[in-house]
């Protein structure tokens, strides 16, 4: 597996660190860099949000997952996001060592 970047966002859209994610996630792509993001916690809120965000993520070719426990508890359609409902399993996979990741929380 080639190394990628990992990005977790846990905070809500009151906190912005959505367009952070954003930010980062676009200058690794152009980098050529593999970009996962996962979003649990409050996070799936700030994803829901800011639909436009998550379609710019998407466009720019990055995993974007979310918790569906989170999602669940806060009641977002993560496939109406376009995003896919994960695990920690899958959080555990974007926060391997073997890749870099950033934190949002």
């Amino acid at each position: 597996m080639s190394p990628r970047l990992g990005l977790v966002l846990a905070t809500g859209p009151e906190v912005q660190d959505l367009q952070r994610v954003l930010a980062v996630a676009r200058a690794a792509r152009r980098r050529r860099l593999a970009v996962a993001v996962f979003a649990m916690h409050r996070g799936v809120v700030a994803l829901a949000a800011a639909p436009a965000v998550v379609a710019a993520l998407l466009d720019a070719g990055c995993d974007v997952i979310g918790c569906a426990t989170s999602a669940d508890r806060h009641g977002v359609d993560l496939a109406a996001l376009g995003v896919v409902a994960g695990s920690q399993d899958d959080h555990a996979a974007i926060t391997d060592r073997r890749h870099a990741v950033v934190a949002f929380t």
